[in-house]
């Protein structure tokens, strides 16, 4: 909260120190290995920039356009399942019985923290 610069700006730097360290380390330790060649490479520059750079960088914008942060962080509980969603319609994964049943405590438990919160306030 203290450090005031953007905090795009403020994400890539933690991202390029995070790579640079890893690189270091693996270099050090051995562990670079590349049997999965361009693949495997390709496969982590993906996750690296669409499952977390944009995807923190969008969540960092959702909590501060929020009036409360805490209506945001209650979205975080919602993400499995609707990763859950497009997994199940577009790559064809089956879905279980406890799924729903998961999705029905975990609404549930969003909105007695809600009520509680409403109650308490």
């Amino acid at each position: 909260m203290k450090d005031k610069r953007d905090e795009g700006v403020k994400l890539l730097l933690n991202f390029v120190f995070g790579s640079i360290y890893l690189i270091v380390t693996m270099i050090i330790t051995g562990g670079w290995h590349f049997e999965t060649g361009f693949r495997g490479f390709a496969a982590s520059i993906y996750v690296g920039i669409f499952e977390m750079g944009i995807t923190f960088f969008f969540w960092l914008k959702a909590l501060q356009m929020s009036s409360t942060t805490a209506i945001v962080s209650n979205l975080v509980y919602l993400a499995p399942f609707i990763s859950l969603f497009f997994v199940h319609y577009f790559l064809h994964e089956p879905v279980y019985y406890t799924t729903p049943l998961g999705l029905v405590l975990i609404i549930s438990g969003i909105l007695f923290q809600n009520w509680r919160s409403k109650i308490i306030s």
